[in-house]
């Protein structure tokens, strides 16, 4: 969708990249920029640098960089007019009304009407339970479990009735069918060509995005014997299980305001917790903990613990998947609850107090990890000792201060009566195999020689001092800047050149809506290289080019004359004398 600039620019005027980028992931001053570990990838040593000063981000480690638009398009997979959205909303600036844009997205559109229509259908189904009588079964269950009509409230529940009283309803306001199937609330069946409510006869949990927008459904059924117990919503244009968790727009604040997150496994526990006052509580939706998962939480805290119950099947598994959170430096602890309690029976049953008590003793995920292999090894066997070092080693593996690592190795060598050389050569093994490429797709500028690094260097000095763009288009032309897609960049430098603004780079980015060229400009402008008399700096690199280019006009007229002496034909006097020139430029260029 087309924004005039001048409203972009407004916009970003008002958003402080080192304010919004800090309810995201916690930086910290270095200079005159700002650092962090990547949220784009998993990292041992903070390469992301943010600058106050330009307004710009860049990660040294995977190359991701640009503006703060390009941060939130990266962060939370919104297109850049729903970042420009977000944070015109936040700024208090006014967008162009979309339903007068002809570029306005079909995608966008579909987004908006699904969050209207989820909005309704959360609405109708907690009033359902609020008002309407037919939910005698459903109190006496919320009652049962002692959820407040605070918390019904707070978390809006509602109860979907058996029959199509949503399909109904939905349509008489006007919703299609064809909405209402994309957004998972009906079942289609193609046979009968008949519609039927997705929920029936079950308590609806409506999931928010971290946003605080309605983006889905869980529901449970009231009955033990009914299955499925839990049935959630189908992932739709707005909703992905794995990149979501159930309660985390309303613990966030006391998230941060704690500095740790407790991880459940099910909707009436977060609900039973927050109840208890217990309100940094959220629970995943029906899966493993994910990386998407890791990035969320990265934005909120640095510490996580997990309730898992020790005896279910699979816990191993399970606790691999947490190795995640360690390769993103958070700590990880793990809460184990009596067998077959969950957060709900345990805090309904003993109290606030007694699951605090329960959250202190929670384990560091390696002393959990060892603990449970221990239990489950005979450890005066080599086998038996082989396989708890298998289990732990790779959570160590992870743990990025190295004091820290070689004390969880002193603890394992002491519980398998190992030496600790043993181990340590046990543990460089995995790091080297980890240590492999991930793929990631990076955007690095390397410090080449020659004709690139002139070329690179002097877009950088472009882009940090505006006198410097006079003198290179005087001399050069885009097209002479061949690296890395450096001439747009230079084109887009001489045409904006008479904005003078401290923000010029970031305008360009503006300009340019592309995320590999604004990586290749955030990453310029952070590198902070000194140049001491930056004029004859230019000069000699002007001269580079100007060298480099005559020299590859020389080489290909040299090639033409050469092939036409080959086929037995004469060249023109006009080549001769082109190419005696050539030569001519090249000699005064080297005396000069």
């Amino acid at each position: 969708m087309f924004i005039p600039e001048e409203i972009i620019e407004d916009v970003r005027s008002r958003s402080d990249i080192v304010e919004i980028l800090s309810e995201y992931i916690i930086l910290k001053k270095a200079g005159r920029n700002y650092k962090s570990l990547c949220p784009f990838h998993n990292e041992k040593t903070p390469s992301f640098m943010v600058s106050s000063e330009k307004q710009i981000f860049h990660c040294f480690g995977c190359g991701a960089g640009g503006n703060v638009f390009n941060f939130l398009m990266k962060m939370e997979g919104l297109t850049f007019f729903e970042a420009v959205k977000k944070l015109a909303t936040r700024a208090g600036v006014k967008l162009p009304s979309p339903a007068r844009n002809r570029e306005f997205s079909r995608e966008y559109k579909e987004k908006e009407s699904l969050l209207k229509l989820n909005e309704y259908v959360a609405d109708y189904y907690h009033r359902y339970l609020l008002e309407l009588k037919n939910t005698g079964q459903t109190r006496t269950y919320l009652k049962k479990r002692e959820i407040s009509l605070d918390i019904i409230k707070k978390f809006k529940i509602g109860y979907a009735v058996k029959g199509n009283n949503l399909l109904r309803s939905t349509q008489q306001k006007g919703y299609s069918l064809e909405l209402l199937k994309k957004g998972g609330l009906v079942s289609f069946y193609a046979e009968s060509q008949r519609s039927r409510d997705y929920f029936q006869e079950r308590l609806i949990f409506p999931i928010y995005s971290h946003q605080g927008q309605v983006i889905a459904f869980g529901g449970r059924v009231l009955s033990e014997d009914k299955k499925p117990k839990y049935l959630n919503s189908p992932e739709t244009l707005l909703y992905n299980k794995s990149r979501n968790l159930y309660g985390l727009n309303i613990a966030a604040g006391a998230i941060r305001s704690r500095g740790q997150v407790i991880i459940l496994e099910g909707y009436i526990d977060v609900l039973t917790s927050h109840q208890y006052g217990i309100e940094n509580a959220v629970a995943t939706l029906g899966t493993s903990l994910t990386q998407e998962h890791v990035h969320l939480l990265k934005r909120y805290t640095e510490e996580v613990l997990i309730t898992y119950d020790a005896d279910s099947p699979g816990i191993s598994a399970t606790l691999r998947g947490l190795d995640l959170l360690l390769d993103s430096g958070l700590r990880v602890k793990v809460v184990t609850l009596p067998s077959g309690k969950d957060p709900d029976d345990f805090l309904r049953e003993n109290g606030k107090e007694a699951f605090i008590e329960i959250l202190r003793k929670s384990l560091p995920l390696v002393e959990y990890r060892l603990n449970l292999a221990m239990a489950n090894a005979d450890i005066q066997t080599t086998e038996g000792k082989v396989y708890v070092a298998k289990e732990v080693l790779p959570s160590i593996a992870r743990i990025r201060n190295a004091i820290e690592q070689r004390e969880e190795i002193r603890k394992l060598s002491q519980s398998l009566h190992l030496d600790e050389e043993s181990l340590l050569i046990e543990l460089d093994k995995i790091k080297s195999r980890d240590s492999k490429p991930s793929g990631l797709d990076k955007v690095i500028l390397k410090d080449t020689s020659g004709i690139e690094k002139a070329q690179r260097e002097l877009v950088q000095l472009m882009l940090i001092d505006h006198d410097t763009i006079g003198q290179v288009k005087d001399e050069l032309k885009p097209g002479d800047f061949n690296f890395l897609g450096l001439g747009v960049i230079v084109e887009e430098i001489f045409k904006l050149s008479s904005y003078t603004g401290d923000d010029f780079a970031v305008k360009i980015i503006d300009s340019l809506q592309n995320e590999h060229l604004s990586q290749v400009i955030s990453q310029l402008i952070l590198e902070d290289r000194k140049y001491i008399e930056k004029e004859k700096t230019v000069e000699g690199l002007i001269r580079t080019m100007k060298q480099y280019n005559l020299r590859q006009k020389y080489e290909k007229l040299e090639e033409e004359v050469k092939n036409m002496l080959d086929r037995n034909q004469q060249p023109s006097v006009k080549t001769l004398q082109e190419y005696k020139d050539l030569i001519q430029a090249l000699k005064g260029s080297r005396r000069n």
